[in-house]
């Protein structure tokens, strides 16, 4: 087992995608009791920068994954969530929602980072374009799709 700190820039940043394997429970996060506690500690951290500061870190818990293997040289890099699903999906929310007010403002330079976060690039070179290209794949999407493969 390998134990390593990791900034959420540094999490998203790689083409890499998070699966959450079915025996994991659904995304079950809410705005009263994780969310606002949440966004709470991310907008303290954001008011210390805008003042110059440098924040002290803020832990958001450990995180599990289960490294998959890939087949051939197509695809990213991908791992099974084995603990920390609520918080990586509800990061992406969060970053999802921070790319639409940054692309309303035309802060061009930020949003490219915050994409980077939420999107894995270049879809000639994976395997299933579809779903590859996502940083998160919740389980109910992916067992819906395999379903819909299956089952045209």
């Amino acid at each position: 087992m390998k134990s390593e700190t990791m900034s959420v820039q540094r999490l998203f940043q790689d083409r890499r995608q998070y699966r959450v394997p079915f025996f994991q429970r659904p995304y079950v996060w809410n705005k009263e009791d994780q969310w606002e506690r949440l966004w709470t500690d991310i907008s303290e951290k954001a008011d210390v920068r805008i003042e110059g500061d440098q924040p002290p870190p803020h832990f958001l818990g450990a995180t599990v994954l289960e490294p998959q293997q890939r087949s051939g040289l197509l695809g990213v890099e991908a791992s099974n969530i084995i603990d920390g699903q609520q918080r990586l999906t509800t990061l992406q929310y969060f970053l999802a929602a921070l790319a639409i007010i940054l692309r309303q403002e035309e802060q061009t330079t930020l949003l490219s980072l915050v994409e980077g976060c939420l999107w894995n690039a270049n879809t000639d070179t994976m395997q299933q374009p579809e779903l590859e290209v996502f940083k998160v794949w919740p389980t109910f999407h992916y067992a819906r799709r395999s379903r819909w493969r299956r089952w045209p």
